[in-house]
């Protein structure tokens, strides 16, 4: 049984397909499908998936403020704050939650990313609910924010950064995520070379494209039986041994007492 431990569930794509996409998810025995918000709107539409479906599919969602909501809408934070405090028991962890050094006015809004992160990473410690976290060209910002915080649960998802830096959030016991890239990436296919499986989880973070054997598809959970497969290549291990690993590390990250 499969895992995706980042999606953006709630995302206009789906619109109209969202229930043949978790009909698709348990033919491919995909059974743990994280969710994860970028602002108060995508959180409040996390909230009413898991109303809709948690009965029929297991969904779990996070709750959190991406950086790129830290500095387009600066001002939607304490809204995220507050739903987080309302609506804790319905998440099990605070997230998409990050820093990024790509966007358009990422460093004129540094202090605004570093004050919403900050901001997500107290939460998280107050909560004992994980970081599902975004560093696209932040990964040492974003270490360096968790050590300062002594940050003992986290998740670097779709992590792209540099080699050094995945080898010291290794020596942290964080966890870190392989997407579809992972079957065309050979730069992201050496990280299976640092990162030991006991920190392994796998993600769509659909409904993002990829290339190669899914170009022009869009990104879903099903998609997650492709990377174990690579995966188990590429560590020479046997794909049900890596399956139960991987399962095994979300279930304990997310304190998911199920399966």
């Amino acid at each position: 049984m499969y895992v995706d431990a980042h999606i953006h569930l709630y995302a206009e794509e789906y619109d109209g397909i969202r229930e043949e996409v978790l009909k698709r998810a348990v033919e491919n025995d995909v059974d743990l499908i994280l969710s994860v918000a970028e602002d108060s709107e995508t959180s409040l539409k996390n909230l009413e998936l898991l109303r809709m479906y948690r009965e029929k599919y297991k969904i779990y969602i996070g709750i959190g403020i991406h950086p790129y909501t830290a500095i387009n809408n600066p001002d939607d934070l304490e809204r995220v704050v507050d739903l987080i405090a309302q609506h804790h028991d319905s998440i099990i962890c605070i997230g998409e939650v990050g820093l990024d050094r790509k966007y358009n006015n990422s460093m004129k809004m540094w202090d605004k990313q570093v004050e919403a992160f900050e901001t997500m990473i107290q939460l998280s410690k107050d909560l004992l609910k994980p970081l599902n976290i975004h560093s696209r060209r932040a990964a040492k910002d974003v270490l360096a924010l968790l050590r300062k915080h002594d940050v003992r649960e986290a998740y670097f998802h779709w992590y792209t950064d540099d080699e050094e830096t995945l080898r010291e959030i290794v020596e942290e016991e964080y966890f870190v995520g392989f997407t579809p890239a992972l079957l065309t990436s050979k730069r992201i296919q050496r990280f299976t070379e640092i990162v030991p499986l006991t920190q392994v989880l796998t993600e769509s973070d659909g409904p993002v494209r990829y290339y190669g054997p899914l170009e022009n598809r869009m990104g879903e959970p099903m998609h997650t039986k492709l990377i174990v497969e690579k995966l188990a290549q590429l560590y020479e291990e046997d794909p049900i041994e890596v399956t139960i690993m991987i399962r095994e590390n979300f279930k304990r990250l997310f304190r998911i007492q199920y399966g």
